[in-house]
């Protein structure tokens, strides 16, 4: 979704940027979603058109802060901690950027 103060036309970077922003989120991974969840959750890859959309795997015995992993908590307070995530993502892959997040649920 782009917002009207934020419209620009969004290109597919490069297959050289997306490795080296995945290998990059891959390494900072603690930072990026806390100590707890980075052991139950990985990065896999960048998907869709322009590669906007993170494609993260998750164990599904446990409960991220921000409600689950396929839904949002209606408490704002729990919302804005996937935010705050998504925010830190960004800013380890920065040029690039996701506006999604999907996860892959494993048992």
């Amino acid at each position: 979704m782009y917002q009207s103060w934020d419209f620009s036309e969004k290109e597919r970077p490069s297959s050289e940027i997306l490795q080296v922003g995945l290998e990059k989120l891959k390494q900072e991974w603690p930072a990026v979603i806390g100590e707890r969840l980075s052991l139950v959750t990985s990065p896999l890859s960048f998907s869709g058109r322009k590669a906007r959309r993170l494609l993260v795997e998750a164990d599904s015995e446990v409960r991220p802060p921000w409600g689950g992993w396929t839904h949002l908590s209606s408490i704002e307070s729990e919302r804005r901690t996937f935010t705050e995530f998504r925010n830190k993502t960004n800013e380890t892959i920065f040029p690039h950027e996701v506006d999604h997040v999907d996860f892959l649920v494993s048992e």
